[in-house]
């Protein structure tokens, strides 16, 4: 089984691993279970007993509050479960180009994983819930 190496991450104020993983309760230390994650994304998978209870956090974000920013470093993809997202590309001269409206079960910040750069800014429109998913436990997984 694999140890808890995701930070809970919560958009007013980060906690240590050890306070998310020990049982706390409360929404800054949520989690979705990987067979939940799978439901949300239409991937057929039946999850074996010795990895059922692998997690990811869930990070709340608030209307206006930037996801990740063009040019920040990939680590994670994001896995939107609840509201709305607004994915949008800057040019050198300002303009604003919309990408898309990533919302329920949409996967957002694989654009940083060939570069290992985020390619976008991803803004919430509404308050919102994604799963963190860290692209080096997914890697794990997938071995």
């Amino acid at each position: 089984m694999f140890a808890p190496s995701l930070r809970c991450i919560d958009s007013e104020s980060p906690s240590d691993t050890a306070s998310c993983f020990s049982g706390v309760e409360g929404d800054r230390c949520a989690t979705v279970a990987l067979a939940d994650l799978a439901a949300l994304l239409a991937v057929p998978l039946t999850v074996p007993p010795s990895i059922g209870c692998i997690t990811f956090p869930v990070r709340r974000i608030k209307p206006g509050e930037t996801l990740h920013r063009a040019g920040d470093k990939f680590g994670s993809i994001h896995v939107v479960r609840s509201g709305c997202f607004k994915s949008v590309s800057v040019d050198t001269g300002g303009t604003e180009a919309v990408l898309g409206f990533p919302m329920g079960g949409d996967v957002v910040g694989l654009d940083g994983f060939d570069s290992g750069r985020y390619a976008a800014d991803v803004v919430a429109l509404d308050m919102s819930t994604v799963a963190v998913v860290p692209f080096e436990r997914l890697a794990q997984l997938a071995r």
